[in-house]
């Protein structure tokens, strides 16, 4: 099999070395390269939900199914304080003051590096965020969690009839 681009050498070395997804850590990546929110140790709400859509023609007892509307939950992120934390905060004060949506990526890494699977996200915004009680007989790691909502990781702007053609899209 030829290998073509960065996929397939990905796909070759992933094969060669058994790489799956476990042992990898994920990375937050924005497209605006000012504010890099780092590796994170756990990443919850990666997931969408479509509600079914039914419709009954006529008097007959036939009912049609079809999925909805995509509906993505928070993303919910999760690590130790670190250097990166700084950032982070950044981040937040200034769109706390100029509140402006992101786009970005999840990246899972393997253990080398690799990035394994991404997932691309439009129009990010910051939800909420909080760090661990700090506790000085405790001797516990002090965890930060970043919560974003968005508007979707699939690519699935769909058009009717051509209408995205028509407006240059």
């Amino acid at each position: 099999m030829p290998l073509n681009g960065a996929r397939s050498l990905t796909h070759l070395a992933t094969g060669m070395f058994n790489v799956r997804g476990d042992s990898s850590k994920f990375v937050v990546v924005f497209d605006n390269s000012d504010y890099d929110l780092g590796a994170w140790s756990k990443v919850a709400g990666l997931n969408v939900t479509w509600e079914m859509c039914e419709y009954r023609h006529g008097e007959g007892r036939d009912i049609w199914t079809a999925p909805g509307v995509a509906k993505y939950s928070k993303l919910s992120f999760t690590r130790a304080t670190c250097p990166d934390s700084e950032t982070v905060q950044e981040w937040l004060a200034a769109t706390s003051k100029e509140p402006k949506p992101f786009s970005g990526s999840i990246q899972l890494l393997t253990w080398m590096g690799i990035p394994l699977v991404s997932w691309h996200f439009k129009w990010m915004y910051p939800t909420g965020w909080r760090i661990n009680d700090f506790e000085t007989k405790a001797a516990t790691v002090v965890l930060e969690t970043l919560d974003l909502a968005h508007t979707g990781f699939l690519n699935d702007d769909s058009t009717v009839g051509g209408a995205a053609a028509a407006v240059g899209m």
